[in-house]
């Protein structure tokens, strides 16, 4: 079962060698997620914004949406 991903603008504040610890701009919660699971991107050219490719699972799980 494929599940649906769900794309979210985080500050990057931890990275680790399994996980990163990021801030949502929405919400502005601070989460880890497992790096196995997500696919993080330079939001902007400028490098001062990420954004977090995530399984909707997770992001529910997380509490993101």
């Amino acid at each position: 079962m494929k599940s649906d991903l769900v794309e979210i603008r985080v500050d990057l504040l931890v990275r680790g060698d399994r996980a990163v610890q990021v801030r949502d701009h929405n919400t502005g919660k601070t989460v880890w997620l497992p790096l196995s699971q997500i696919e993080l991107t330079h939001a902007d050219e400028d490098g001062l914004g990420w954004v977090v490719d995530l399984p909707e699972w997770l992001a529910i799980e997380k509490e993101l949406v």
